[in-house]
């Protein structure tokens, strides 16, 4: 066991306890992006940047390169290039397609020259139970990095996801900050490619913030309860791929899913009793 401390089953293995603070602690700060994203109407950009993480997997396999390191650059080109289009066209879906379509096609052309397809698919659905603790401490010092830089603009970011002319017209530099959280869901995505993989990181992303915003009033209440339902449910799903020998990223995805659908039903029964009862 690591670092003194004794866990019962399902985390009773090192290999589990490094994946459920890896888990854990991407569960926390993915949805803390994902928030701006969905307020912003960008749920999808985290699967284009998959993609295009994708592409640049596929480049780095086939030269032989660090395939993180290339998902990277790759990944932060995508984030200003969403953002430039963005400026320039004004139309959040002519960006996100023209990336996610980008991305699809050379992810589709380098994998096609590449011999060691196993590996790439390693990096599509994730390997979250072989993160080493050097893969540990680099995800986490990443995620604290975006989630201090996301924490420290959140108002900002918040004004410019509710009225951005207003914002502009207050003094506040609108493209730059664009282009900051752009970048910030690069880095989580590119990270991530051995947790949920490249292909569903966005969902990591993006449904915790649906299950918050289902039980919230306020946008702070919706900011922080996600973070807690991306923890909850990214740690119920580690647990139960354990138990059921299943994939991790798999088990992680469907488990916020299942939270949201879960949510909404109980806040549909609490609803109707309610109607009943004035009634």
């Amino acid at each position: 066991m690591i670092i003194g401390l004794s866990f019962i089953y399902p985390f009773d293995r090192t290999f589990m306890v490094y994946a459920l603070i890896t888990a854990s602690i991407v569960g926390a700060c993915a949805p803390l992006i994902g928030t701006f994203v969905v307020q912003r109407r960008l749920s999808l950009v985290g699967d284009g940047m998959g993609h295009v993480g994708a592409a640049g997997v596929g480049i780095a396999l086939w030269l032989n390169f660090a395939p993180q390191l290339v998902a990277i650059i790759a990944t932060l080109i995508a984030a200003i290039a969403i953002e430039w289009i963005f400026h320039a066209s004004k139309n959040s879906d002519t960006a996100l397609a023209l990336i996610f379509y980008s991305g699809i096609a050379a992810s589709i052309t380098f994998a096609g020259q590449n011999s060691r397809q196993s590996q790439l698919q390693q990096y599509l659905f994730g390997s979250l139970l072989s993160v080493s603790k050097n893969d540990v401490i680099i995800i986490s010092i990443a995620c604290i990095v975006i989630a201090a830089v996301i924490l420290s603009f959140r108002k900002v970011l918040f004004s410019i996801s509710i009225d951005e002319h207003s914002a502009s017209i207050a003094g506040i530099n609108t493209h730059i900050l664009h282009i900051l959280l752009m970048i910030c869901v690069a880095l989580l995505v590119s990270i991530s490619m051995t947790i949920t993989g490249l292909l569903l990181i966005s969902a990591v992303m993006v449904v915790p913030v649906m299950s918050a915003r289902s039980i919230s009033k306020t946008f702070s209440a919706t900011f922080f309860r996600s973070s807690i339902f991306g923890i909850f449910g990214s740690v119920l799903g580690l647990a139960i791929a354990r138990i059921l020998n299943s994939p991790p990223s798999g088990a992680i995805v469907l488990c916020h899913i299942g939270i949201y659908i879960l949510i909404n039903i109980i806040k549909k029964l609490l609803l109707a009793k309610k109607n009943l009862s004035i009634n």
